[in-house]
């Protein structure tokens, strides 16, 4: 069978008619091709931004956060015996020679008053939660479990140390989680630790909030004199 160009008009199209459908099927291939590269650099371009976004949102949370879930939960049996003294008077009540003491177990105040003969006196006293609270926190901070039963207060390996008599001493037994720590301070010493200038500065705030409190101020004014 033969083929003949001139009847199926084959032989009267142009050669460049060819040529020119071709370079266009091809065009219309980069066009495509091009119009995917843009569309995928806008997605990987808003996929950046998203991830920037979300971010800048978990650094904001992080550092914006409320410090309280920061803070050590108090304990629930906490509790403590604070003993202080000016200077060293022993008696029955206060063997070391303290003349105040707030036992928060049983919410009760015990002060030496002095004289003669002597007085003993006890008031109802109980520190508000808040009060209680910046305590457990403070003895926290500063490890109070881990300072020695007997603290001198005085900085390792110093040679010369100066000696003030009389001097406040204190003696506080702590109860925190079911374990207890006594730590007993005469403050007599100096230079002072670092560590020692943290338990002053408890002892400090905590005498604050007994002397403060409308109880204790009630009593009738204490007449030590220091032997």
């Amino acid at each position: 069978m033969e083929f003949d160009a001139k009847s199926n008009g084959l032989a009267n199209m142009p050669l460049a008619s060819c040529r020119k459908g071709q370079s266009t099927q091809g065009n219309r291939t980069d066009t495509n091709l091009q119009d995917r590269s843009a569309d995928n650099w806008s997605m990987a371009f808003s996929t950046l931004v998203m991830f920037r976004r979300m971010l800048a949102v978990v650094v904001v949370f992080l550092f914006c956060a409320p410090t309280v879930s920061r803070a050590a939960a108090q304990a629930a049996d906490f509790g403590f015996r604070f003993e202080f003294g000016t200077c060293l008077v022993p008696s029955v009540e206060f063997p070391n020679g303290a003349t105040e003491r707030l036992d928060t177990f049983n919410g009760v105040f015990t002060e030496h008053l002095g004289g003669e003969p002597r007085r003993i006196v006890t008031t109802p006293i109980s520190l508000t939660d808040a009060q209680m609270s910046t305590i457990y926190q403070t003895l926290e901070n500063i490890r109070f479990f881990d300072y020695p039963s007997k603290f001198s207060g005085v900085p390792a390996g110093v040679q010369e140390v100066t000696t003030t008599i009389p001097a406040p001493t204190y003696s506080l037994e702590v109860r925190m989680d079911s374990a207890t720590h006594t730590v007993m301070w005469n403050d007599q010493s100096k230079p002072s630790s670092v560590e020692a200038d943290r338990l002053r500065t408890l002892f400090s705030m905590m005498l604050g909030f007994i002397h403060e409190h409308p109880e204790f101020k009630r009593l009738p004014p204490a007449t030590i004199a220091c032997e």
